[in-house]
């Protein structure tokens, strides 16, 4: 079932996710309150169709819309084509992605740029993995890339996956992380605490439905993954990153305002989410 996009950021995804907030600067405070992270929000799933089926079966199998061996300039003149056939004004076209566990995740963030280039006139529907049944919009296609030696340490959660699927933490010396090891400390960077000099900077914001609140929005969680990795393990890594958050939203909006986050109000969701601010980047 093709679920809507939502100021929620369709639940699970973003993919990359590759948030402009860390592609710009790495900068929280560069994001007005008012403007959610995601991409817009499309309020019925009967105002796109889609467009055209992608599977990526491997380095040199490509599937178009059921036909078979395309190659990768293939891909890239038929995005290409999709998006310049859109008029001005109409709706973004729709390509649902379905993607070999097993394909090195180097080669799919190759294909993925192909989409980049017509971010704002291309959105995806995953057809397989984690993120199965969701609508993205990917950010456009950038050569800024934030420079982390320049940010403080204790600001900065950098998760390394090796091309073996070993999950370190440099900046915490940490090698051979579990999944449950990293969603812990992920959520401990993420809430920070003003006794412990290795985590993030605390800073006091007044927010509205909260009033002055200790937030750590100068938090980063930057994930850098070897090109070789399967995308199935690069995934599963990204998703548990991408949980915390989750995880953090619904605590917050369960205790201020007895709900879920999904069931929230924008208004509502915004300021959840000024307090835990989606900065999770994707690096090369």
């Amino acid at each position: 079932m093709i679920k809507p996009v939502t100021t929620a950021m369709s639940t699970h995804i973003q993919y990359i996710l590759l948030f402009i907030l860390f592609l710009m600067g790495c900068n929280s405070n560069n994001k007005s309150d008012s403007d959610p992270v995601d991409g817009p929000t499309i309020e019925s799933k009967d105002e796109i169709v889609i467009s055209k089926s992608i599977i990526l079966g491997s380095t040199d199998n490509i599937t178009i819309d059921g036909s078979d061996n395309h190659t990768f300039d293939q891909l890239s003149d038929t995005i290409d084509l999709l998006a310049a056939s859109i008029t001005l004004g109409g709706n973004p076209k729709l390509i649902q992605l379905k993607i070999d566990p097993g394909l090195p995740v180097g080669y799919v963030k190759e294909v993925k740029k192909l989409i980049q280039k017509h971010s704002k006139k291309i959105l995806v529907l995953y057809g397989s993995g984690l993120g199965e049944g969701q609508i993205v919009r990917l950010p456009p296609l950038t050569d800024d890339r934030p420079d982390l030696s320049k940010l403080r340490d204790r600001n900065v959660l950098k998760v390394v996956l090796e091309d073996t699927g070993t999950i370190k933490l440099p900046l915490r010396n940490q090698d051979h992380v579990s999944i449950t090891e990293l969603k812990k400390q992920t959520k401990e960077f993420l809430v920070s605490d003003t006794s412990n000099i290795n985590l993030p900077v605390l800073s006091s914001k007044n927010i509205e439905y909260f009033g002055e609140v200790m937030t750590a929005s100068s938090a980063i969680v930057a994930l850098i993954s070897e090109d070789s990795v399967p995308y199935k393990r690069y995934e599963e890594v990204y998703h548990t990153l991408l949980s915390v958050y989750e995880e953090l939203w619904n605590q917050l909006a369960e205790k201020q305002f007895n709900s879920d986050y999904e069931s929230l109000d924008r208004s509502r969701k915004i300021a959840i989410r000024t307090i835990y601010p989606l900065v999770l980047g994707e690096l090369e």
